[in-house]
Formats: C-alpha cells, structure tokens, sequence
C-alpha cells in the first residue's frame, strides 16, 4: 500500500508507515520505528531509538528502556 521497506529485515508495511533502516517491524497506521530494534507503531505512536517497544495510542516511550504505553502516558528514562 505504498509503504516503505527498509534495506535491512524490512517487514511489511500496510498503510505508507515508515520503517527503519536495521530490524524494523510492522507499522499498522503511519507510525514511525526507530533506526534500532524498533517494534509496531499501531496508531501513528513514536517509538524512542533504543529498545522502543510497543505504543498502542500515540503514546510517547523514553529512549533508554522503554515501557509500553497504551493511552498517551509519558514513560520514563530508564527502566
């Protein structure tokens, strides 16, 4: 559907999300992965650059260790 791939372990893309370039993952609804291990974006959510897991809500994830955030929390720095 005019979604991007990446150069590297690039999965699908349904709907024109925008992976990243080393183990990116799925995006459902535009979101965008981080350049590292970045996992699904299911509602345009932004995933941090390290260990970004999943956000389910346009949540926000830190960029060291982050959570997962299912309606718009805030996670912290570490851990």
């Amino acid at each position: 559907d005019g979604g991007v791939v990446v150069k590297d372990k690039g999965l699908v893309v349904q709907d024109g999300g925008v992976v990243v370039q080393d183990g990116g993952v799925v995006v459902q609804d535009g979101g965008v992965v981080v350049k590292d291990g970045g996992l699904v974006v299911q509602d345009g959510g932004v995933v941090v650059k390290d260990k970004g897991l999943v956000v389910q809500d346009g949540g926000v994830v830190v960029q060291d260790g982050g959570v997962v955030v299912q309606d718009g929390g805030v996670v912290v720095k570490d851990g």
